[in-house]
C-alpha cells in the first residue's frame, strides 16, 4: 500500500510542476508569445529535468493546421528570459510539495508506530 502511495504521489508531484509551467505558458501565449508545443516540451525538460507528456503539450499548445516547417519565432533570448522566470517559481513549488511530504511522511510514521506499540 505504501508503495502504491509513494507512487501516486510522485506521479501528481510530476504533475504539478507541468501544470506550473504549462499555465505560465498559456498565460505567455494569451499575451501574444508564439508557443508550440516543442517549445513548451523543451522548457519543461530543461526547468524539470524530464519531457512531459506530448499528448498533453499537443492539447494545450497546438495550432490547428500548423506543420512543422511553420517553426516558432521565439527566439532564445526569450526562451532565456522564460526560463529565468520560471525557475525560482518551480524551485518554490518544489520546496513547498517537499515540506507536505516530509509533514504527513512524518505523520503517517507517528501514525504506524502509535498502531505497533498500542497496548
Amino acid at each position: 500500500m505504501a508503495s502504491h502511495c509513494g507512487a501516486e504521489l510522485g506521479a501528481a508531484h510530476k504533475r504539478c510542476k507541468r501544470d506550473l509551467v504549462f499555465s505560465f505558458l498559456q498565460v505567455e501565449r494569451l499575451n501574444g508569445l508564439d508557443i508550440t508545443p516543442t517549445l513548451a516540451e523543451n522548457l519543461c525538460t530543461k526547468l524539470l529535468g524530464r519531457g512531459v507528456d506530448v499528448r498533453i503539450a499537443l492539447e494545450k499548445f497546438a495550432t490547428e493546421g500548423r506543420t512543422a516547417a511553420n517553426k516558432s519565432k521565439v527566439g532564445p533570448e526569450i526562451l532565456d528570459q522564460l526560463e529565468a522566470t520560471l525557475e525560482p517559481m518551480v524551485q518554490a513549488l518544489v520546496m513547498a510539495m517537499t515540506e507536505i511530504r516530509v509533514r504527513y511522511r512524518d505523520d503517517f510514521d507517528d501514525c504506524v508506530a502509535h498502531r505497533r506499540f498500542k497496548p
